[in-house]
């Protein structure tokens, strides 16, 4: 089995000083945009009847995620003037009681990102063990529902991510703001103000080290803070499904960063996150089973408590990341 790098997060962001990274807007909605469907439990083109959210839907048998599920994130932003795409993976165990359309995800733990484009960017093994045990989405929540189309819609609260820093930088986890008022309130700490920030790696530098190889070569260590959400839409409508395969959702994120090293050259360049209703940033949803007692379960989860078991559950993300290979859109 193969072992790699991994890496977390895209070449980002602020150049000098802890500024925020704009964005490339505008901005994706939920049920708004068109396209093709995704695989698997995606559906065709569009599905989502009267603009989408004028639809309050119902609850459906088979419109329910309960179970294990392995995802991936696939976003885009730009840098160096040239797009570059990330994937990053994720456990997800979620609960959607029969008859509600209110879910909730009951356990999760990151398995990293890899980046492609002209630069790819990774950590080292032994930072992924320290980043799995921050940012657990434990108690995120959403609602699926069937539309008067007859598909499942879509819609999770927004999460904020930190790392390398302590969690005070973080805003409530649902809250529906952007990076730039939240940045005006709780601005990350910076090379002059580095209280708050943290050395994640335990290599004398504070915030996360990236390692960067491509057109740009070097490591970078990153104070970042992030927001994701993911939804259905016209061009990852949903189809119901009683026993799922591959789900495809559209999804939307932002961030900003602060560069603690190195302190001048194109590694602190900034970088945009991309959110336009045509760039296809969405979330893949694998469905291992409803249960652990599901022989696709066994297939790919060694582990799921890097807390205290972090060498399987290490194992797991690397399963995952195998069995849903990194995109470059």
């Amino acid at each position: 089995m193969k072992r790699r790098g991994l890496a977390l997060v895209l070449v980002s962001i602020a150049a000098g000083g802890g500024q925020f990274a704009c964005s490339a807007h505008d901005v994706v909605k939920p049920n708004v945009d068109d396209g093709p469907g995704g695989a698997g439990g995606s559906g065709p083109d569009g599905g989502l009847a009267d603009g989408g959210d004028a639809d309050p839907g119902v609850p459906s048998a088979d419109c329910n995620l309960t179970g294990i599920w392995i995802s991936k994130m696939v976003t885009v932003t730009q840098a160096l003037n040239l797009a570059q795409y990330a994937t990053a993976w994720f456990y997800l165990e979620i609960e959607q009681p029969a008859g509600s359309a209110n879910f909730t995800i009951k356990k999760e733990f990151d398995c990293g990102t890899e980046v492609h484009g002209s630069v790819t960017v990774t950590i080292l093994p032994a930072t992924l063990e320290v980043h799995m045990k921050h940012n657990s989405q434990v108690g995120r929540q959403g609602t699926m529902k069937k539309n008067a189309a007859g598909r499942c819609v879509v819609d999770v609260e927004p999460f904020w991510v930190l790392l390398g820093a302590q969690d005070k930088f973080l805003p409530p986890r649902n809250t529906l703001e952007e990076i730039e008022t939240v940045a005006a309130r709780l601005p990350l700490p910076t090379p002059d103000r580095p209280d708050g920030a943290e050395d994640w790696d335990n290599d004398g530098k504070l915030g996360v080290s990236w390692q960067v190889s491509g057109v740009i070569q070097g490591t970078r260590s990153t104070v970042q803070r992030q927001w994701t959400r993911w939804f259905s839409t016209e061009r990852y409508a949903v189809t119901p499904a009683m026993d799922w395969g591959d789900l495809i959702v559209g999804a939307d994120f932002d961030k900003d960063e602060a560069v603690f090293d190195p302190t001048s050259g194109p590694l602190v360049s900034p970088s945009f996150s991309v959110r336009t209703p045509e760039t296809p940033n969405r979330f893949v949803m694998r469905f291992l089973g409803r249960d652990k007692t599901d022989s696709r379960v066994a297939g790919v989860v060694r582990g799921t408590d890097p807390a205290n078991a972090s060498a399987a559950a290490v194992e797991t993300c690397h399963l995952i990341q195998d069995t849903m290979p990194a995109e470059d859109m």
